[in-house]
């Protein structure tokens, strides 16, 4: 049964207890979801409701080891955290450590859960299938060993086409705790949830027959409501443009109550790179060749555009957008724009580059280019030691633009501790922290300064530095710091905004200001990582309560429950970077720090069981306070997504429930996963020296035999420096998988989460892998230690190289090292300098040329190693593998050296001969099955 619906109307029916199943998703390739855009249809159970919690005691946690080994004691080196009250669940440390695993009963080992469920086919089929049974019971009643294979596993093709891919919660939270989303025809569609046990009520924004005149459109790929619901922004007919600012496209605006479509336009036409509403209402800006534009009303026919600025220019100056720099670095897919809460004023960044040097990046194929000459594309390439893009921060009155008929933003200043000379203040973002007060987060060049400042929208003024940290030891400050601000704007809550060694190491609690209260003793948590701290305005800028103690990083401060004196915020497991819950604690400075209250840890879906979710993430509506949250369980199993209620103010703990709206449980992508054989996981963990902590997570062929066999083992060096990414908990099926599954490789992550030392990128990092990898080689005996290879991407491809080269006793056999960074001289500055400062004798170039590949060259030397490389690649430029690869031919090294032609840094389009490029080398340098 589909959702009932009413166009351009109040709902027909509430949707109350039905069921049934939607149409089949978009292609799984389809562009990812972004707020308000193209995402998959709504969900096959988003009609089903749960009444309340369930009374049922939870199932056995589907990640023990298989079999349990027996119990060892723990090794002497290893210090157990205390069992946090309301904690995530914790795996058993002892059975996971390297100390004890001396065969592979003591491996924390799972495989994917199976669904248990076969079809009838016939008595005869059915004779077939109770035989394989009665064979599989009588292998694995044996005790460990190889798992027998039920179904083959899925091709690399279904791999390569996504057939693999979940889909993304696809709906976006609207005031009032309105849920906006595409149903499975795409039509716009608007659910308004009541508090829970009421109805629910959902219809489309947009009518058939407007649909089909949007059809027409080339390619609608984002609908975006207006805060109040009355207008729908459709954005279609993209196209590139320069490399800086990405794309231009065309928007038509939709009036829901007449149907009608107008074209948003600006004084040189059609085409629009970005566009924004106000908070409340239907006023909205755009940005067009790199202005901004105000509309007071959506509703004006012809719309009003208000010009605000006037000197936007491609390649030089961006008002309103980041710069190809701030993008890639700062703000991602962010605009520069925020409007305040009640849409008076209007603040945005400005980014002039016209100082920053430039690269030429040639298409040798130029697809909208006629001729016998390839094109040449100038970018503005910031490289360390040179000239910044200069950020601005400027304010507009709106009402006043309006009023008198033209616009006058103020520029804002920046904090006078990062003006003048030399030094060039970084832009972060910014927030509204009232309704006439916005917060921006400032840098210094080399990112271990940081302020939040607050200013006075009405004058303009500085206000008050509310914030400042300065990280010492080779820290870095996160300028993509969030900070969530109490309604009087007189609190705030922050993410502890630390980067590289000052965020996990032992030199954190140097690198951080004084507390009011910090976490000291036997709850000093064992895995340092970003606290949750609380400010409080007109105080010492230093100043601050912790509020969150345990073992446990904050990675995004998400809501604030002021009713209930609760935030709300995702935070890694315990001591676990790889997973990630979403948390609660008190607000109040009383008794801080507190220990988190894990939320998702005790919620019940549909397919996941209370426990069972390791990697979650949530959303909250724009309200106060929030009444329902998105939670979304992102792995280890399949992922689904529910609504939930908020808790209640006298709620004391987390409590076992149930969702207010199952949303998505993805039956498809279930039953394609469980007609496959996955391989085996592991997970242990390694004590380095120093005292260093690292990581291991292994993906085992399925029928693995440590009696018979001995297998290869590829390690994937594509890990940040605070091991959450590669080794998370996060569902994958990708080509890792397909190598243990198919090509029986012992595939591996070592996730060491101690940050880069000290200015010295290439130094303790590289030591760390190589300690881990003859770690796993000796203590493990399957894998084969002359079959060893390391990989990597961009600087996971320069950690593979340089790995290889500085492995002085040769257990690293072959290395792939895709777009790797070769000499951090070249890099991006808003990168390279935040780990390695600046390139100057005064400050860090022996630190520079330390890091350099082409000076560990001879360190390749009779081994083998594979370089790929995109001509287009705006990240890291073709000059790095060229400038690597001319240094071996001068010293007559061999090496393997694959160019692609007009493809960028993610090689989308060539993915089929890349992968199989890569396992070709591998065949070569060691035999696979």
């Amino acid at each position: 049964m589909a959702p009932s619906r009413h166009v351009g109307g109040s709902p027909r029916a509430p949707l109350v207890g039905a069921g049934g199943a939607m149409k089949s998703p978009l292609h799984p390739l389809a562009l990812p979801h972004t707020p308000f855009g193209r995402g998959p249809p709504p969900p096959a159970a988003l009609l089903h409701r749960h009444a309340g919690p369930r009374s049922a005691s939870p199932p056995p946690h589907p990640h023990c080891p298989l079999p349990p080994p027996p119990p060892p004691p723990p090794p002497p080196h290893h210090t157990h955290a205390r069992p946090h009250a309301h904690g995530p669940p914790r795996r058993d440390r002892s059975a996971a450590s390297l100390e004890m695993a001396a065969s592979d009963q003591e491996l924390m080992l799972r495989s994917w859960r199976r669904d248990g469920r076969a079809i009838a086919l016939g008595a005869a089929l059915g004779v077939l299938v109770l035989v394989l049974v009665a064979a599989a019971a009588a292998l694995l009643g044996a005790g460990p060993g190889p798992r027998p294979p039920r179904d083959p596993f899925a091709s690399m093709r279904d791999v390569l086409r996504g057939s693999f891919i979940p889909r993304h919660f696809n709906a976006t939270w609207l005031p009032g705790g309105h849920l906006y989303f595409l149903d499975e025809h795409e039509q716009p569609t608007l659910m308004k949830m009541k508090k829970q046990g009421d109805a629910v009520f959902a219809y489309n924004l947009i009518s058939n027959e407007s649909m089909q005149t949007i059809r027409k459109l080339v390619w609608a790929f984002a609908f975006i409501p207006s805060p109040d619901a009355k207008y729908i922004l459709v954005k279609h007919d993209i196209h590139p443009m320069d490399p800086s600012t990405d794309t231009e496209m065309q928007m038509e605006l939709v009036d829901v109550a007449t149907q009608r479509l107008q074209p948003v336009e600006g004084p040189r036409g059609r085409r629009i790179q970005q566009a924004i509403w106000a908070p409340r209402g239907n006023s909205f800006a755009f940005v067009q060749r790199n202005d901004v534009f105000y509309v007071p009303s959506a509703g004006d026919r012809p719309l009003k555009a208000l010009r605000v600025t006037h000197d936007g220019e491609f390649g030089r100056i961006y008002n309103g957008l980041p710069s190809w720099s701030y993008k890639v670095e700062v703000f991602k897919d962010d605009p520069a724009m925020w409007f305040s809460p009640d849409g008076t004023y209007l603040a945005y960044g400005s980014f002039d580059e016209s100082a920053v040097g430039t690269v030429v990046i040639t298409e040798y194929f130029p697809p909208r280019r006629k001729g016998p000459y390839p094109n040449n594309i100038t970018l503005r390439y910031p490289m360390p030691g040179t000239a910044l893009p200069q950020a601005s921060l400027w304010l507009l009155n709106t009402q006043a633009a309006v009023a008198c008929g033209e616009a006058h933003p103020v520029r804002l200043v920046v904090p006078h501790e990062l003006q003048g000379g030399e030094r060039t203040a970084l832009l972060g973002g910014a927030r509204w922290a009232t309704s006439s007060e916005l917060a921006a987060v400032w840098s210094n060049r080399v990112q271990d300064v940081l302020k939040v400042a607050v200013y006075n929208a009405s004058t303009g003024a500085l206000d008050e530095v509310a914030y400042s940290l300065a990280a010492r030891d080779g820290g870095a400050v996160d300028l993509r710091a969030r900070p969530l601000f109490s309604r009087d704007g007189l609190r705030v809550v922050l993410a502890e905004p630390l980067l590289g060694s000052a965020a996990f190491g032992s030199s954190a609690a140097a690198a951080r200001p004084p507390a009011d209260h910090d976490a000291e003793g036997e709850d000093a948590p064992v895995y340092d990582g970003p606290r949750l701290l609380l400010l409080r305005r007109r105080r010492d800028a230093r100043a601050h309560t912790v509020l969150a103690r345990g073992p446990v990083a904050v990675r995004a401060p998400l809501a604030w429950d002021e009713e209930a004196h609760r935030v709300y915020f995702l935070g890694s497991g315990r001591g676990e970077p790889g997973q990630q819950f979403l948390y609660s604690v008190p607000d109040g400075a009383e008794g801080a720090p507190h220990a988190p209250r894990c939320e998702s840890c005790a919620l019940w879906m549909p397919h996941t069981r209370a426990r069972a979710c390791l990697f979650a993430a949530a959303s909250f509506p724009p309200d106060h306070p929030p009444r329902f949250f998105a939670l979304s369980c992102l792995g280890p199993a399949v992922p689904e997504s529910a609504i939930f209620a908020v808790p209640a103010a006298n709620d004391t703990g987390p409590l076992e429930r149930g969702p207010v709206l199952a949303w998505d449980a993805q039956p498809r992508l279930r039953a394609r996963v469980a007609a496959v054989v996955l391989p085996w996981e592991a997970r242990a963990e390694l004590l380095l020296r120093r005292g260093r902590r690292a990581r291991v997570r292994l993906w085992l062929p399925p029928n693995y035999d440590v009696a018979k066999a001995k297998y290869p083992l590829l390690l994937d060096m594509n890990e940040e420096w605070d091991g959450a990414q590669r080794s998370s908990e996060r569902f994958n099926v990708d080509w890792r998988a397909h190598l243990a599954a198919n090509r029986s490789v012992v595939y591996a992550v070592v996730a060491a989460g101690n940050g880069p030392p000290h200015k010295g990128i290439g130094q303790d990092d590289v030591d760390d892998q190589l300690e881990a990898i003859r770690e796993l080689v000796e203590r493990f005996n399957y894998i084969d230690a002359a079959r060893v290879a390391v990989w990597g991407w961009s600087r996971g491809g320069y950690l593979a190289a340089m790995t290889m080269a500085r492995d002085a006793t040769r257990t690293v056999r072959c290395a792939i090292a895709v777009s790797p960074v070769v000499s951090w001289n070249h890099y991006h500055a808003l990168y390279a300098e935040r780990y390695l400062h600046l390139p100057t004798p005064d400050d860090n170039a022996a630190g520079y040329a330390r890091a350099d590949l082409t000076a560990h060259a001879e360190g390749f030397r009779g081994k083998r190693l594979l370089l790929i490389h995109g001509t287009h690649d705006l990240s890291v430029h073709l000059r790095h593998s060229l400038n690597l690869a001319r240094e071996l031919q001068r010293r007559d090294i061999p090496f393997e050296f694959q160019v692609y032609p007009d493809v960028g840094h993610g090689f989308a389009t060539v993915w089929p001969h890349y992968y199989r490029k890569m396992e070709r080398f591998l065949e070569e340098c060691f035999p696979i099955d």
